[in-house]
């Protein structure tokens, strides 16, 4: 049998939780997992997920953007499916996923990437033998497979100087005063090796900033009108902070 496409969705909320859902009728039953579907002849990414919530949950998605994909094969099933990972945001933020379609699905729960991570990390070292919530086996493969996916690649953070800025701010923001800070969640310290040293290709020290002389600190202040998915969207590859980066006292602005 040829490989099926599903599309798989994190929905998140303002608190930053996302939806999941136990399966119930079908390959996966009584496994958790994320809302989603089979993506249909000539659909996109992007509409397959937005029909798949509304048809699931009743929820209506904004700010949709691809994450990743995993192969997942369902050996006692002979099913086998590769399965596209989408983000996107709730737009209504007191909205509640509903049970639209309850002979494939026995409830909705909002829940934190971190909760998910612990149960997949114990189902998979405890095997058949784990009494804790059982994933659905494309959420298995991502973690298996993409061990290094975040759902946060970056993520804001508010100092005290941040939260002046912006609680100091104009009702529309429209003058450039309020900021985050924009933290990047895999910066590391630049390492030099050896042949760095021996050949001087090894950037001058810039001025302590809170300990930190390298240039890029792993984060940076950014202009808080733009720190939603849109603006998170500009710094989807590997190389865009370097891009997009300023370092403090500068405020970056990737709009």
């Amino acid at each position: 049998m040829e490989p099926r496409i599903g599309v798989a969705v994190f929905v998140v909320n303002a608190e930053g939780k996302f939806v999941l859902g136990k399966r119930k009728g079908s390959h996966g039953a009584n496994t958790w997992a994320l809302p989603g579907g089979h993506l249909e002849y000539g659909e996109s990414f992007e509409t397959c997920a937005e029909r798949e919530i509304l048809e699931e949950t009743g929820l209506q998605i904004r700010d949709i953007q691809f994450l990743t994909a995993t192969n997942s094969v369902f050996e006692a099933e002979g099913k086998h499916y590769v399965t596209i990972y989408m983000g996107s945001v709730a737009s209504d933020d007191s909205a509640q996923p509903q049970l639209m379609e309850p002979e494939k699905c026995s409830a909705w729960e909002w829940t934190s990437w971190d909760e998910l991570r612990a149960a997949g990390e114990s189902q998979i070292s405890s095997g058949s033998a784990s009494t804790g919530k059982q994933l659905f086996l494309p959420l298995l493969s991502l973690l298996q497979q993409r061990p290094d996916f975040r759902r946060y690649r970056f993520f804001i953070t508010v100092d005290h100087e941040a939260l002046e800025s912006v609680l100091n701010a104009p009702e529309d923001f429209d003058e450039e005063v309020a900021f985050v800070r924009m933290v990047h969640a895999e910066w590391e310290p630049q390492e030099y090796d050896e042949e760095d040293i021996a050949n001087d290709d090894v950037d001058p020290p810039e001025e302590p900033l809170e300990g930190c002389t390298e240039h890029d600190v792993g984060w940076m202040k950014m202009y808080w009108r733009i720190t939603d998915l849109p603006g998170f969207g500009h710094l989807r590859d590997i190389d865009d902070w370097q891009t997009h980066y300023v370092r403090s006292p500068e405020i970056g602005d990737i709009l």
